[in-house]
């Protein structure tokens, strides 16, 4: 949760960075940047999350995002703030990973998907602590937005140092709990542990055989749906309404609030009608269709209408990135893979919100209006639909391989 205060504070001050004289493509381009560290960044340490403890993984990532951000707040060289916030895309790039490691292998089976619910619910919780404190330090501050990432440093350093200490004064609950899921696994013959295991599986083989190949495409619409509209929205209702800075940060705290129901929606519908991650995907892709939709025809009426259909749109995608990022790879915590997979989905993901995230700048420096560019979130919201109805049977078919 905390870590998120710290990566969306940037957009939250969008607004108020474009008063002092930023432009929306450098602005743009330093969103694009974290993007694109965080996708490199989550591919290699999903892999290292394989191989080193979450409490050293977490620990850094924590600290060298607040190092990140007190850089922002001080730096006074513009090209260096696209360079320090691509740094802070590095360290957060350590924490996702970890943690489903950390809960695949620190956690009992029967614990584990009810844990990942409420994980995934805390990214909409730090998005508006985010959106909270930037929103009131603007109003407070006169539009000092270097304060806001002073701020953030702070909270995310305090929380790597409370990391530390709990996760040191639980190391005997961590030894017992390993050494009985590895007992667990040991029982059958074809599965193994996270650390140790009996038959070795290949990141390819697991996502060939698992049947997940379609989830790369499919993260890929799920993040810029997510992270490159949730990372515009700000600047959206500060442009398209003509709302102050301050006041665009705090009507966006909308998005959060209701993002908060996503996770659990998804885990319902999933549990009680579905059991097929990807087949739930699809519906919650297809509710995006539906508010994207609406957005177009009513959404320029009230800009309060307009940030709830856009919630509903990223609460929606949040049930999504909650299928594929935890529930999948948890689902396959017996191959050892559970981290490099969470890695390689979530890269791909950050991969795809980079690019239009850069794109979505470039168009609005150009003057294209913002009905066209939500237009092109239709387009992505009906084929990450689509994907993921073409690919559920096969899922469905392969998700118990490894059993």
């Amino acid at each position: 949760m905390v870590c998120y205060i710290g990566r969306k504070n940037y957009q939250a001050c969008m607004p108020a960075m474009l008063e002092e004289g930023f432009s929306e493509v450098f602005l743009g381009a330093a969103a694009t940047g974290y993007l694109l560290s965080y996708a490199i960044g989550q591919f290699l340490n999903g892999m290292l999350g394989d191989r080193i403890s979450p409490k050293y993984m977490i620990f850094v990532g924590l600290t060298g995002a607040s190092a990140a951000n007190l850089l922002m707040g001080i730096n006074r060289i513009a090209p260096l703030f696209v360079f320090f916030w691509c740094m802070n895309g590095v360290f957060n790039s350590m924490l996702w990973s970890p943690v489903i490691k950390a809960y695949a292998t620190w956690l009992p089976e029967n614990r584990r998907h009810g844990a990942a619910v409420w994980i995934s619910a805390t990214i909409p919780v730090g998005a508006m602590l985010s959106s909270i404190i930037t929103s009131v330090t603007l109003k407070l501050s006169g539009n000092n937005w270097r304060l806001v990432f002073f701020i953030c440093a702070g909270i995310l350093f305090t929380m790597a140092l409370i990391w530390i200490s709990g996760i040191t004064g639980i190391k005997n609950y961590i030894k017992w709990i390993t050494q009985q899921n590895q007992s667990v696994y040991s029982e059958k013959p074809q599965e193994k542990t996270e650390d140790q295991p009996q038959k070795k599986y290949s990141l390819l083989s697991v996502i060939w055989g698992g049947g997940v190949l379609c989830v790369i495409f499919g993260i890929m619409f799920n993040g810029i749906l997510k992270d490159a509209v949730d990372a515009w929205t700000s600047t959206y209702v500060y442009d398209f309404f003509g709302v102050s800075a301050s006041d665009a940060a705090l009507i966006t705290a909308i998005l959060p609030i209701v993002n908060l129901s996503g996770a659990f929606v998804a885990n319902f519908i999933n549990n009680k009608w579905i059991r097929n991650e990807i087949t739930t995907a699809g519906i919650l892709f297809g509710v995006s269709v539906v508010s994207i939709g609406l957005l177009l025809s009513v959404g320029h009426m009230n800009v309060i209408l307009a940030v709830l259909l856009i919630a509903v749109t990223t609460s929606s995608m949040l049930g999504v990135n909650t299928m594929f990022l935890t529930f999948i790879p948890l689902s396959f915590a017996s191959t050892g893979r559970s981290s490099s997979m969470t890695g390689l989905f979530n890269s791909c993901s950050y991969a795809a919100a980079a690019t239009a995230v850069y794109l979505m700048g470039v168009m609005a420096a150009a003057d294209i209006s913002w009905t066209v560019i939500i237009w092109s979130w239709l387009a992505v919201a009906f084929a990450g639909m689509t994907v993921c109805f073409a690919g559920k049977g096969i899922y469905a078919r392969n998700k118990h391989k490894f059993d």
